[in-house]
């Protein structure tokens, strides 16, 4: 996980385990939060192999670019039915939701991008204190919730990523993917991008994921809007 990250004098590790992933990440946020002196704050997830020197790499992007978060990449743990799938998505025509997914991912360079997961993003303190001003007292910008305004009405919760992306970018912040970092996310097998070309062409699950899907509209609902973003979403998953 985190135990051989390159780190500097004054650089702090904190792990928070037993629970789920979310309440720890709320806690993780909470604490930087009350420690002003903290510039920005790393997220990582347990479950994976993270290079030695992505924090250095993900830092010179921040500090070279003057960006408000920048992210690794990593393919979702999801095994079945869908094999890999970027945990990356991409801006959408208009700027709102629904995000595509990323499927051709470049080996090099900066990208804007929608949202990403928590599995190895690095977010600078001006956004997490942004969007924390935002929230009613006592809640937190981690948090998993509902986000009605920016899913047509759509009231089911979106995980923290979704949900704290979305609300930085209506803030004005932007999040950048560095397709040259790469975690490797454990499965029965580690899940890269080698893997990922040889599965590419068998990953075709748009059947699956619409009816899955029109399932769960029926419960939540969404307006017209919503419904063929979604479905230009989940065709190009």
């Amino acid at each position: 996980s985190l135990h051989d990250l390159i780190t500097r004098p004054g650089d702090i590790t904190q792990i928070e385990y037993g629970t789920r992933g979310d309440v720890a990440r709320t806690k993780l946020c909470g604490d930087f939060l009350s420690k002003p002196e903290y510039d920005a704050i790393l997220q990582l997830d347990l479950d994976m192999d993270h290079p030695p020197d992505m924090l250095e790499r993900l830092r010179a992007d921040m500090e070279q670019g003057n960006l408000d978060m920048v992210t690794g990449h990593y393919f979702r743990r999801q095994a079945y039915p869908a094999p890999m799938l970027s945990i990356i998505s991409l801006l959408s025509s208009d700027d709102t939701w629904g995000y595509p997914s990323l499927i051709d991912l470049p080996d090099s360079g900066l990208m804007e991008v929608a949202c990403t997961g928590m599995g190895n993003v690095l977010i600078h303190r001006r956004v997490v204190e942004a969007v924390a001003k935002t929230l009613p007292r006592g809640d937190n910008p981690f948090a998993i919730r509902p986000m009605p305004r920016f899913a047509g009405g759509y009231h089911h919760n979106w995980g923290s990523d979704y949900a704290f992306f979305t609300l930085a970018r209506n803030l004005g912040y932007r999040l950048w993917l560095d397709c040259a970092v790469e975690s490797k996310h454990a499965c029965t097998f580690w899940l890269d991008r080698d893997l990922y070309k040889i599965f590419k062409p068998h990953n075709d699950l748009t059947d699956y994921y619409f009816n899955l899907w029109m399932q769960d509209k029926e419960i939540y609902g969404m307006n017209d809007k919503t419904i063929n973003a979604r479905i230009a979403q989940l065709t190009n998953e």
